[in-house]
């Protein structure tokens, strides 16, 4: 069987990677796109067993993961907190941070190594269903046949789009400020994500032990002015919202902006093609689940082909039906969660805004609290 991964990003890396383990014959498509050296991504456990299982983690330097030992976050408003810890679960971590660049540097050496996996370096343009065989038009090459496509080419999915699959998109008319800071003591593993007057402002702890990486989600005016103000001007103004242990901060990196959106597609099955990461959906960053999911669907995908009894034979298309259905139940729960979140977090009063008061507190009792802890840490 012969399978294409339609995108050179962190899932469609992994994607290669998963489909060569199913023992198929892999055409990983897409120019290489590198990251940035200023993005950083959280990895739950689930994900990070998932890597090891690809041969990756062992791989990724140890340099590069920045373990989160308890998380604190809190509405900014009020005194109330809620506190995650990993000793009171049986796992090393809440999560791991790490730099995006060189998770998909280590992806790209590991897929490599694969002998069933080919790299194709050139750019998707359309593609056709012709006697059960998907024909993929490069824009350089020659086109190239396969069984089955795996789509992750992002959010604005030229695969999606030749497929004519629907989708849903929101507009949270806010932006995302992004930036390394340097602090003048240890951040001691601890990430921090405090609820502002327009959205939430999360510190993580890098692999320095004084460093933090930066997500701030605010309007689009304070966005802009964030990014565009010295770092001096910047570093002050975290100052007079921050504990006193970051208000003593040394330096901040250049600032980045980009904006924040939801999409879900309507099916992430449609004829031979399996949408996966942001090219079936996009979710608000607030709780860092966005390359989770991702992993999460190549782990359905990869999973479902492994199942098959007859692996020379396409798959029954009612059991096609059944699996989009199960993908798109288990990821609306996901979607809607986080989405009611942000809505409740969205403005600095209003009945929503003590609705997600009251769940921080909730999440306080100590039974909830272990239960929240075991669901965010093993998102499966």
């Amino acid at each position: 069987m012969k399978i294409a991964v339609v995108g050179a990003g962190l899932v469609g890396a992994v994607a290669a990677l998963a489909m060569a383990k199913t023992g198929g014959q892999v055409i990983w498509v897409g120019p290489s796109k590198p990251e940035s050296p200023d993005r950083f991504l959280a990895i739950n456990p689930t994900a990070i067993a998932f890597l090891a299982e690809l041969d990756v983690l062992s791989s990724l330097p140890k340099s590069a993961r920045g373990p989160v030992k308890k998380m604190h976050i809190a509405d900014f408003n009020q005194d109330t907190k809620l506190v995650f810890d990993a000793a009171k679960t049986q796992g090393y971590a809440l999560c791991e941070i790490v730099p995006a660049a060189i998770l998909l540097q280590t992806l790209e050496r590991a897929s490599r190594k694969q002998e069933n996996i080919q790299c194709v370096p050139d750019e998707y343009v359309s593609h056709r269903i012709e006697n059960e065989r998907c024909m993929i038009q490069l824009k350089n090459t020659q086109a190239i046949e396969v069984d089955y496509v795996i789509v992750a080419d992002g959010a604005m999915s030229r695969v999606r789009e030749i497929e004519n699959i629907p989708f849903k998109s929101h507009d949270y008319q806010r932006a995302a400020v992004t930036a390394t800071l340097q602090l003048a003591m240890p951040h001691e593993q601890v990430a921090y994500q405090y609820f502002l007057d327009h959205g939430p402002l999360a510190l993580l702890p890098l692999a320095e032990a004084d460093k933090v990486s930066i997500v701030w989600s605010t309007t689009l005016t304070e966005a802009n002015h964030l990014k565009n103000i010295s770092s001096e001007g910047f570093v002050t103004r975290l100052a007079n919202l921050l504990p006193q242990h970051f208000q003593d901060a040394i330096s901040c990196s250049p600032r980045y902006t980009f904006p924040l959106r939801s999409l879900t597609a309507k099916t992430t099955v449609q004829n031979k093609v399996f949408l996966v990461g942001d090219a079936a959906h996009v979710v608000h960053p607030l709780a860092g689940l966005g390359l989770n999911l991702g992993l999460l669907d190549v782990i359905a995908v990869q999973q479902l082909f492994l199942s098959r009894q007859n692996k020379n034979r396409p798959f029954n298309p009612n059991a096609l039906q059944r699996f989009a259905r199960e993908r798109q139940w288990e990821m609306g729960i996901y979607l809607k969660t986080i989405d009611a979140i942000e809505r409740a977090f969205h403005e600095p009063k209003g009945a929503a805004r003590k609705i997600g008061q009251l769940a921080l507190a909730m999440g306080g009792v100590p039974f909830v609290n272990r239960l929240l802890i075991n669901k965010a840490t093993a998102v499966t």
